[in-house]
Protein backbone atom coordinates (compact mmCIF):
# COMPACT_ATOMS: atom_id res chain seq x y z
CA UNK A 1 0.00 0.00 0.00
CA UNK A 2 0.78 3.29 -0.68
CA UNK A 3 0.89 6.43 1.22
CA UNK A 4 -2.38 7.99 -1.05
CA UNK A 5 -3.84 4.80 -0.71
CA UNK A 6 -3.09 4.85 3.51
CA UNK A 7 -4.62 8.44 3.35
CA UNK A 8 -7.72 7.99 2.06
CA UNK A 9 -7.84 4.71 4.37
CA UNK A 10 -7.24 7.29 7.54
CA UNK A 11 -9.76 9.77 6.83
CA UNK A 12 -12.57 7.17 8.01
CA UNK A 13 -10.54 7.28 10.99
CA UNK A 14 -8.25 4.16 12.18
CA UNK A 15 -6.32 2.39 14.93
CA UNK A 16 -2.81 2.58 14.52
CA UNK A 17 -0.32 -0.04 16.64
CA UNK A 18 3.58 0.61 16.82
CA UNK A 19 6.16 -2.04 16.39
CA UNK A 20 9.09 -1.88 18.28
CA UNK A 21 11.01 -0.02 15.89
CA UNK A 22 8.72 2.85 15.72
CA UNK A 23 8.94 3.67 19.48
CA UNK A 24 12.61 4.56 19.69
CA UNK A 25 13.82 8.26 20.22
CA UNK A 26 12.54 10.75 18.32
CA UNK A 27 10.45 8.91 16.00
CA UNK A 28 7.30 8.38 17.98
CA UNK A 29 6.82 11.58 19.39
CA UNK A 30 7.19 12.97 15.57
CA UNK A 31 4.24 10.56 14.88
CA UNK A 32 2.43 11.44 17.76
CA UNK A 33 3.09 14.88 16.91
CA UNK A 34 1.43 14.62 13.65
CA UNK A 35 -1.44 12.45 14.40
CA UNK A 36 -2.49 15.15 16.98
CA UNK A 37 -2.48 18.02 14.62
CA UNK A 38 -4.92 15.80 12.35
CA UNK A 39 -6.99 15.12 15.55
CA UNK A 40 -7.13 18.04 16.74
CA UNK A 41 -6.92 20.14 13.51
CA UNK A 42 -9.84 21.20 11.18
CA UNK A 43 -10.41 17.74 9.59
CA UNK A 44 -10.65 16.18 13.11
CA UNK A 45 -9.44 12.74 12.15
CA UNK A 46 -10.35 9.80 14.54
CA UNK A 47 -6.83 8.14 14.58
CA UNK A 48 -5.40 6.60 17.60
CA UNK A 49 -2.06 5.05 18.14
CA UNK A 50 -2.10 2.48 20.40
CA UNK A 51 1.77 0.93 21.78
CA UNK A 52 0.76 -3.26 22.59
CA UNK A 53 2.10 -3.54 26.14
CA UNK A 54 4.55 -6.42 24.65
CA UNK A 55 6.20 -3.42 22.17
CA UNK A 56 6.67 -1.39 25.45
CA UNK A 57 7.80 -4.24 27.64
CA UNK A 58 9.96 -4.59 24.74
CA UNK A 59 11.37 -1.14 24.22
CA UNK A 60 11.80 -0.57 27.98
CA UNK A 61 14.10 -3.44 28.35
CA UNK A 62 16.09 -2.23 25.57
CA UNK A 63 16.54 1.06 26.86
CA UNK A 64 17.55 -0.28 30.43
CA UNK A 65 20.53 -1.96 28.80
CA UNK A 66 21.09 0.89 26.52
CA UNK A 67 21.17 3.57 29.47
CA UNK A 68 22.66 2.85 32.56
CA UNK A 69 20.89 5.78 34.35
CA UNK A 70 17.53 4.58 32.76
CA UNK A 71 14.41 6.41 34.28
CA UNK A 72 11.11 5.06 33.60
CA UNK A 73 9.13 8.13 34.65
CA UNK A 74 11.03 10.34 31.97
CA UNK A 75 8.99 7.69 29.26
CA UNK A 76 6.13 7.62 30.77
CA UNK A 77 6.21 11.36 31.27
CA UNK A 78 7.08 11.70 27.22
CA UNK A 79 4.34 9.42 26.51
CA UNK A 80 1.54 11.27 28.54
CA UNK A 81 2.96 14.74 26.85
CA UNK A 82 1.77 13.05 23.67
CA UNK A 83 -1.61 12.20 24.40
CA UNK A 84 -0.93 8.30 25.98
CA UNK A 85 -2.41 7.54 28.92
CA UNK A 86 -5.83 6.99 30.84
CA UNK A 87 -6.91 10.92 29.80
CA UNK A 88 -5.68 10.75 26.20
CA UNK A 89 -6.51 9.20 22.98
CA UNK A 90 -3.73 7.54 22.71
CA UNK A 91 -3.37 4.19 24.63
CA UNK A 92 -0.73 1.21 25.68
CA UNK A 93 -2.73 -1.99 25.30
CA UNK A 94 -2.36 -5.03 27.35
CA UNK A 95 -2.09 -8.43 25.72
CA UNK A 96 -5.23 -9.70 26.87
CA UNK A 97 -7.45 -13.11 26.61
CA UNK A 98 -9.22 -12.13 23.20
CA UNK A 99 -5.67 -11.74 22.03
CA UNK A 100 -4.37 -14.85 23.41
CA UNK A 101 -7.48 -16.58 21.42
CA UNK A 102 -6.70 -14.01 18.39
CA UNK A 103 -3.08 -15.18 17.85
CA UNK A 104 -3.63 -19.13 18.55
CA UNK A 105 -6.36 -18.65 15.71
CA UNK A 106 -4.47 -16.61 13.35
CA UNK A 107 -0.92 -18.56 14.38
CA UNK A 108 -3.06 -22.11 13.81
CA UNK A 109 -3.38 -20.79 10.07
CA UNK A 110 -0.24 -19.47 9.40
CA UNK A 111 1.34 -22.87 10.87
CA UNK A 112 -1.48 -25.91 10.68
CA UNK A 113 0.37 -28.44 12.55
CA UNK A 114 2.99 -28.37 15.84
CA UNK A 115 6.01 -29.23 12.65
CA UNK A 116 5.17 -26.36 10.46
CA UNK A 117 5.21 -23.98 13.72
CA UNK A 118 8.90 -25.42 15.18
CA UNK A 119 9.65 -25.27 11.58
CA UNK A 120 8.95 -21.59 11.05
CA UNK A 121 11.02 -20.46 14.24
CA UNK A 122 14.08 -22.64 13.44
CA UNK A 123 13.61 -21.19 10.10
CA UNK A 124 13.53 -17.69 11.97
CA UNK A 125 15.99 -18.47 13.73
CA UNK A 126 18.84 -19.23 11.35
CA UNK A 127 17.60 -16.62 9.65
CA UNK A 128 18.22 -13.47 12.29
CA UNK A 129 21.80 -15.08 12.67
CA UNK A 130 22.15 -15.28 9.51
CA UNK A 131 23.22 -18.54 9.44
CA UNK A 132 21.98 -21.60 6.66
CA UNK A 133 19.35 -24.06 8.12
CA UNK A 134 21.41 -26.93 9.99
CA UNK A 135 19.91 -30.32 8.96
CA UNK A 136 19.59 -31.36 12.65
CA UNK A 137 16.24 -29.35 14.18
CA UNK A 138 17.23 -27.51 17.46
CA UNK A 139 14.71 -25.87 19.45
CA UNK A 140 13.91 -22.23 18.77
CA UNK A 141 12.18 -19.58 20.97
CA UNK A 142 9.14 -18.11 19.34
CA UNK A 143 9.43 -14.46 18.65
CA UNK A 144 7.37 -11.85 20.12
CA UNK A 145 6.65 -10.01 16.75
CA UNK A 146 4.15 -13.07 16.22
CA UNK A 147 2.15 -12.00 19.17
CA UNK A 148 2.09 -8.55 18.15
CA UNK A 149 1.13 -9.26 14.41
CA UNK A 150 -1.55 -11.85 15.88
CA UNK A 151 -2.94 -8.91 18.39
CA UNK A 152 -3.25 -5.77 15.53
CA UNK A 153 -4.77 -8.57 13.57
CA UNK A 154 -7.53 -9.84 15.71
CA UNK A 155 -8.43 -6.37 16.65
CA UNK A 156 -8.13 -4.53 13.12
CA UNK A 157 -5.48 -2.18 13.99
CA UNK A 158 -2.76 -0.75 11.54
CA UNK A 159 0.50 -1.85 12.47
CA UNK A 160 3.40 0.09 11.37
CA UNK A 161 6.69 -1.44 11.37
CA UNK A 162 10.20 -1.02 9.44
CA UNK A 163 10.36 -5.03 10.31
CA UNK A 164 10.49 -6.85 6.84
CA UNK A 165 10.69 -10.12 8.55
CA UNK A 166 8.10 -13.04 7.73
CA UNK A 167 6.28 -12.27 11.13
CA UNK A 168 4.45 -9.45 9.95
CA UNK A 169 3.82 -11.02 6.59
CA UNK A 170 0.74 -12.27 6.42
CA UNK A 171 -0.83 -8.61 7.81
CA UNK A 172 -3.98 -7.06 5.63
CA UNK A 173 -3.16 -3.67 7.33
CA UNK A 174 0.47 -2.99 7.68
CA UNK A 175 2.87 -0.08 6.78
CA UNK A 176 6.13 1.24 7.20
CA UNK A 177 6.46 4.35 9.14
CA UNK A 178 7.75 6.60 5.69
CA UNK A 179 4.61 5.49 4.34
CA UNK A 180 2.34 6.17 7.63
CA UNK A 181 4.06 10.04 7.98
CA UNK A 182 3.76 10.39 4.11
CA UNK A 183 0.37 9.70 4.98
CA UNK A 184 0.28 11.77 7.04
CA UNK A 185 1.98 14.68 5.88
CA UNK A 186 -0.80 14.42 2.61
CA UNK A 187 -3.89 14.34 4.81
CA UNK A 188 -2.35 17.72 6.23
CA UNK A 189 -1.82 19.59 3.13
CA UNK A 190 -5.24 21.34 2.25
CA UNK A 191 -7.08 19.94 -1.01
Amino acid sequence: MDAAELAVGLRGGAVVALDSNVVYGRRLLHLADAVNRLRDGPLRLSIQLVIPALVHAEHLAQERRRMPDFDPAKVRAALTSKGFGVDGPHHIVAFGEEDAEGYGAWSQGLFPTRAAWEEAKRRRCFEMLGLPPAASNPRCSATVDWFIAAQAEARGWWLVTDDAGPEFQELRRRCSLGTLMAALEALERPL
